[in-house]
């Protein structure tokens, strides 16, 4: 299995995403992917499905996920700002993270199930990196 597809599996990333490169740093001990969205796609609006939108532009975004083999795991990815025909404009929710979301889904998950076990003592917190 190549490591795009290994990430792509372990992000749950389906079409229109893609892992495009994993940067693994032995040194800064991170493996940093980069996601991207195929070109092409259109846009609508999931309320109003005869409401179309375009790519209006792009923001850098990167979200913390949870460690490889104790390496810290970075996603990036240029997120599309869609702008819609009665002029709104909005960032595209990505499917692994939640709006505005600097860390995924699963990281999110990962540290609410530790937080009862770490509140006592800040050096599992430490460990965990959180």
């Amino acid at each position: 299995m190549k490591d795009t597809a290994l990430y792509e599996h372990l992000l749950g990333l389906k079409t229109p995403w893609s892992a495009k490169n994993v940067d693994l740093s032995l040194a800064d001990q991170c493996v940093v992917v980069e996601v991207i969205l195929k070109k092409g796609q259109v846009r609508a609006d999931p309320t109003d499905v005869t409401k179309r939108a375009h790519i209006n532009g792009w923001t850098e975004r990167q979200w913390r996920h949870l460690d490889t083999c104790q390496f810290e795991t970075i996603f990036k990815a240029r997120v599309p700002q869609l702008k819609y025909s009665d002029g709104t404009v909005e960032e595209l929710t990505v499917p692994w993270a939640e709006r505005y979301s600097r860390i995924t889904t699963l990281m999110t998950g990962c540290r609410k199930r530790s937080a009862p076990q770490i509140a006592p003592s800040p050096a599992p917190a430490k460990d965990l990196r959180f």
